[in-house]
């Protein structure tokens, strides 16, 4: 199983299912939804919130550092994706679960440099209380630590996913902000942030050609543009050595650079200089297809629409939820359905039924 950062990484997709979304399972007990139909958002935020704040002060009288400067913890810029939703105060609980009846699971960031002292720290206090919440177990997972909590006045188990990332200044930065975000917008319509991030990875989908990879002793069949774009930011993953057959021979400049500014991947993905406003837009599913209907020719926006499809249901595409395909499909279609409709694409019926059914027999 694997995180959905790691489920982003430019073209290579594991296969496998995601431990994300409530799905962890440890020492035999289960991650449970949290219903909001049956405990209330207001208590169920509030405890948890105490709660990691008890964590928090536990870690510093165990390391001498806190996980998270108190007041960035209390203002909720370390929550990520719809969790930053959940716990914040200025919308109103009527209008939350008004789009959203379940909580999956609790997403926090961390800075990346404390991954070995936080691990050593959820492994050492199993079973230990943090104000109402128990510590069932942890499970490290790529780049993040998957905890899973007895919310004891709810008597449910939560999963708590500690996601590592890049701080400066005491919190996340505007681009670990980004790529672990959950646009409100997008909730108020039924589409998920990992769509978000989805439809993001296939936006150079328009820059690919048919071309071959030189590797060390053979030679493979791709397509590739020059630049990659995953939730790491846009690097150049591939650079042009020859010709062969009018296609070109690349081989992959194994870059770890990695430019995370807007305004530079926005250009890249569009061939022009982008606006303020556009790097806005940029930060959800709908403002990301108003971007792509506004700046690409048809041709190019369909590049773009089958790449995503190939990433919701092709060969290497990823189960949301284990055992559950029904749920898979209507929350995918929900995103597929409305980006057809916004950007006037006609849909090839027979061959997504293709890939559906191809990709629903192997799930688990």
């Amino acid at each position: 199983m694997l995180t959905f950062a790691s489920f982003l990484q430019e073209d290579k997709i594991p296969k496998s299912f995601l431990i994300e979304g409530g799905n962890v399972q440890i020492d035999g007990q289960a991650a449970q939804h949290i219903n909001l139909a049956d405990h209330d958002r207001d208590i169920v935020s509030e405890v948890i919130m105490k709660s990691l704040v008890e964590f928090n002060q536990s870690f510093k009288e165990d390391t001498g550092l806190y996980i998270w400067k108190p007041s960035v913890l209390k203002d909720g810029k370390i929550f990520s994706g719809s969790t930053k939703h959940f716990f914040d105060s200025r919308i109103q609980t009527s209008d939350f679960v008004k789009h959203k009846k379940t909580i999956g699971d609790i997403d926090l960031m961390v800075d990346e440099n404390l991954k070995p002292q936080l691990r050593e720290f959820v492994s050492a206090h199993k079973g230990d209380t943090f104000g109402t919440l128990e510590l069932i177990g942890s499970q490290p997972s790529g780049d993040q630590t998957i905890t899973l909590w007895k919310l004891e006045p709810m008597g449910i188990n939560v999963q708590i996913d500690l996601e590592f990332v890049e701080f400066a200044k005491n919190e996340p930065t505007e681009w670990s902000e980004f790529s672990h975000s959950a646009s409100f917008d997008d909730m108020e319509i039924g589409i998920k942030g990992a769509f978000h991030k989805l439809l993001m990875t296939s936006m150079m989908g328009h820059k690919k050609a048919d071309a071959i990879l030189q590797m060390k002793t053979k030679q493979k069949d791709i397509k590739a543009g020059t630049h990659a774009l995953s939730i790491k930011g846009l690097r150049k993953k591939f650079e042009k050595i020859g010709e062969l057959d009018g296609k070109n021979i690349v081989k992959e400049t194994g870059s770890k650079e990695w430019n995370r500014n807007f305004y530079d991947i926005l250009k890249e993905i569009f061939g022009k200089e982008a606006s303020a406003e556009e790097v806005k837009m940029f930060w959800s599913y709908t403002g990301m297809l108003k971007l792509i209907k506004k700046n690409m020719p048809k041709d190019d926006m369909k590049k773009v629409f089958d790449e995503f499809l190939e990433r919701l249901f092709g060969e290497e595409a990823q189960g949301l939820y284990r055992g559950d395909p029904n749920r898979d499909l209507d929350e995918k279609m929900v995103a597929v359905k409305y980006a057809k409709e916004k950007l006037n694409l006609d849909l090839d019926e027979h061959k997504l039924e293709r890939m559906q059914k191809s990709f629903y027999e192997k799930y688990k």
